[in-house]
């Protein structure tokens, strides 16, 4: 609490949102709109008042709790895969930022505990290493739904994308035609999401307050969340850019750090990249700007709440750019799904030496 502001974190650890009628007061009807917080609220505080009951009101205690929430998620994930791509993603989760949101009473436990277990359903579908089950990922789609509805564009692609492609010959021409006709989906809805983008910047400029937040609005005119999208989600995943780096010694911190991040993925798929099929390449890219375009308008207004929101979906970054972008997954995948040979050559990027 005194390194930075934590928004409902106090509440959550007590508990003071919960009412003796609980989820039996929830307005369903209003709760299944896609604009509304309450069943994920209430959701929240219902699990942190239970955790300050159970451990006599110690708000440490609680932390741990909601903290193990996403360490459930953590071990499915990483159990989801071995060798190098495990040893790449358990240094990625370690980051200080990822491990502050999600180590403290907050909504990102849950919504992190969720994603990473269904990274791992959809590494588990490549690399064939445990039956993802029916139970847990189920309940994890729903947790996204009710918490991050727009996480499931990408949950969505990725997951019936790697169960088409495993039933046809050709699966790199299959992603490509299946994300394009994404994209092409994505234009004709465009007004749709344009007016989606500027109500979420409205109510972003409404709700944050506090040093790291920005006085310029970057979405101002009309289809400016398509022409400004490189810049809106390059500000999503670094936080704080190089003029706001004086903000506060916090700001320069995530800064360096949100750098590194971005260094060591470029650098973990620079070394392989001659080497990636084209499938799993093609995958992972839709499947990146499918978590990245939904999620800026929620980052581009405060540093500090890109760095929150982006621990919720980075998680499926780090599974796509360290295991399923790799040759390794290509060939534990396809043999099995019977879909052709095992060849050297079949759907890589470019020919290895």
């Amino acid at each position: 609490m005194r390194l930075t502001s934590i928004g409902d974190t106090r509440s959550y650890q007590s508990g003071l949102f919960s009412s003796t009628t609980g989820l039996l007061s929830l307005d369903f009807e209003r709760a299944a709109n896609f604009q509304s917080r309450q069943t994920s609220t209430i959701i929240t505080t219902e699990i942190g008042g239970f955790f300050n009951t159970l451990t006599g009101g110690s708000p440490i205690l609680v932390n741990i709790l909601f903290g193990a929430i996403t360490f459930v998620g953590l071990v499915y994930l990483l159990r989801s895969v071995e060798g190098r791509a495990r040893r790449w993603m358990a240094l990625l989760v370690l980051t200080p930022s990822f491990t502050m949101w999600t180590s403290i009473a907050s909504k990102e436990t849950i919504v992190v505990a969720a994603a990473a277990v269904l990274a791992g359903v959809m590494l588990r579908m490549h690399f064939n290493t445990r039956r993802p089950g029916f139970i847990l990922p189920s309940v994890a789609l729903v947790i996204l739904y009710i918490f991050k509805p727009h996480y499931l564009a990408a949950v969505v692609f990725v997951l019936l994308g790697s169960w088409l492609c495993a039933r046809v010959r050709q699966p790199a021409f299959l992603v490509t035609m299946g994300g394009l006709a994404s994209l092409l989906l994505l234009y004709l809805m465009r007004n749709v999401v344009d007016e989606l983008a500027f109500s979420v910047q409205r109510l972003m400029f409404a709700s944050e307050i506090g040093r790291s937040g920005r006085a310029e609005k970057l979405l101002v005119d009309k289809y400016d969340v398509f022409w400004k999208a490189p810049e809106g989600m390059f500000q999503a995943f670094m936080g704080p850019s190089l003029t706001e780096i004086m903000v506060s010694p916090l700001a320069l911190v995530t800064f360096i750090e949100s750098g590194l991040i971005l260094f060591v993925l470029m650098l973990a798929l620079a070394v392989k990249f001659h080497r990636i099929p084209a499938y799993n390449f093609l995958l992972g890219i839709f499947t990146i700007f499918w978590l990245m375009f939904p999620n800026y308008p929620f980052g581009i207004v405060n540093i500090g709440t890109a760095i929150r929101y982006r621990s919720g979906w980075i998680i499926f970054v780090f599974a796509i750019i360290a295991a399923l972008m790799s040759r390794e997954a290509y060939f534990a995948w396809r043999p099995r799904r019977g879909a052709g040979p095992r060849s050297s050559q079949d759907g890589e990027l470019s020919r290895s030496k």
